[in-house]
């Protein structure tokens, strides 16, 4: 009797178990659920903009080919520009130290060398060039770099790193592969042929006596340049896609509603201020640098961030760097389309430009990115309608200038860009125009009229 008893509470505590567990199995959140809530964050930007490498970032915005005398421009995504990044990137320079180049070095650069010209349109931070190198280099003898020159001379390849601000000069033996092959590959490409505007007085220099300041030149085409008018639709960002992707978790960030009518968004650790009309935001994180980072650090850290979340919505180069009042970084990205920088007119020429609606800003500390701010705007990926147009050439420029009062030794450089207009139907008109980069200042759009 106790036997069978015993079986049958054996019996019911099996079924009791079986029970439970299914009672368990059904009660518990599924993990699909839960993959659903992390996983299921949205892309933002294609991934043609998103594979870019940190050197990419800090590539200059114009190039100048070199040829026995003749010169011709290569711009981003235009005449195989990529293909000679990555191949810079990847030299090595050996024995860099600073040199004194005399007035028959500079003639015979200018006037017979072969090479390429990579030009800042501002002076870059010296160590924001070692961060464009693969190879860690000491630029510390630097403290800005306004170019870099790249040669052949008696079949080797030289690198001038050049401050023009500081008048240095550092020359560095260098090993790029296939670098005379690139030459020439460009040399076969449709190119558009400029000449030297001289800024620092008459060129070629006198050999007879030293040179007292470097040669500078901007360069303008020899003939009308054909270009083309745009008109792009306006994609947004949805203010929740940055949020799933800034919060580490959505669920505890609360929102609230400033006087002006912006939305914010905080979780206490991080701060996200979404303006409505503007279509503008602003994300802050209260880590506080506790120490210098070097710019290659912060690039880097940057370029990470941004990628993440899929946040680089065209092509987007290193356009500036400036301080804040802790000695701390802010990098300033502008968009290029086409291989051309794109301006807003309202943002350019103030003292205290508002975010340009097509510029990216970031700040970062040793540890995260503690600053992101931009327009939640950008282009479509293809036009909506092209027309083409003609600028004017180098003559037409300078008489340009000459109606301005703008001297061209007050100009640092001058160069094509495209000035934007926002239309009312959701699109934007990039319409391609001449911009000054005076020696001291910011930027001037030339009017064509």
């Amino acid at each position: 009797m106790k036997e069978h008893v015993k079986t049958a509470l054996l019996t019911f505590l099996i079924l009791l178990s079986f029970v439970q567990t299914g009672l368990l199995w059904y009660s518990s959140p599924s993990y699909e659920g839960n993959k659903q809530l992390y996983v299921t964050r949205p892309q933002i930007g294609s991934e043609k903009y998103n594979k870019k490498q940190m050197y990419e970032l800090v590539a200059p915005h114009q190039i100048i080919w070199h040829h026995s005398g003749a010169k011709a421009w290569i711009l981003p995504e235009r005449n195989g520009y990529d293909n000679l990044i990555e191949s810079l990137h990847a030299g090595k320079l050996e024995n860099l130290h600073l040199i004194t180049p005399t007035a028959e070095q500079w003639n015979q650069l200018y006037q017979q060398g072969t090479g390429v010209e990579l030009r800042y349109f501002r002076d870059v931070p010296s160590e924001v060039i070692s961060a464009f190198y693969l190879d860690d280099i000491d630029l510390s003898r630097l403290k800005w770099v306004s170019r870099i020159w790249v040669f052949i001379q008696n079949n080797q390849v030289i690198t001038w790193i050049i401050s023009d601000s500081e008048q240095k000069v550092m020359q560095a033996h260098t090993t790029i592969a296939r670098f005379h092959n690139i030459l020439g590959e460009i040399a076969h490409q449709q190119t558009e042929p400029v000449d030297p505007v001289y800024t620092t007085g008459k060129f070629p220099l006198d050999t007879a006596t030293p040179a007292s300041k470097f040669p500078h030149a901007f360069y303008l085409p020899k003939d009308s340049v054909q270009a083309t008018e745009s008109v792009y639709g306006l994609k947004k960002i949805q203010i929740d896609a940055m949020k799933s992707w800034l919060f580490n978790d959505p669920t505890l960030v609360r929102r609230f509603t400033t006087q002006n009518g912006s939305d914010v968004y905080t979780d206490t650790g991080r701060i996200l201020q979404y303006n409505k009309e503007k279509q503008e935001m602003i994300y802050t994180s209260s880590a506080k640098a506790t120490e210098p980072v070097s710019p290659s650090l912060e690039l880097d850290r940057i370029n990470r961030f941004v990628k993440k979340h899929s946040g680089w919505t065209g092509n987007y180069l290193l356009d500036r760097l400036t301080q804040n009042n802790d000695n701390t970084n802010h990098y300033h990205f502008r968009l290029i389309v086409d291989g051309l920088p794109v301006y807003w007119p309202t943002a350019i020429q103030s003292k205290n430009p508002e975010l340009d609606p097509f510029g990216i800003e970031l700040e970062s500390t040793e540890e995260e990115v503690s600053m992101y701010q931009r327009s939640l705007l950008y282009l479509s990926s293809d036009p909506k309608e092209v027309n083409a147009v003609r600028l004017p050439n180098k003559d037409g420029v300078l008489a340009m200038l000459n109606r301005e009062h703008i001297p061209p030794t007050n100009v640092r450089d001058l160069f094509l860009g495209y000035q934007t207009t926002k239309m009312g139907d959701g699109h934007v008109k990039l319409k391609p125009v001449w911009i000054v980069m005076p020696a001291n200042g910011d930027p001037l759009i030339l009017s064509t009229g």
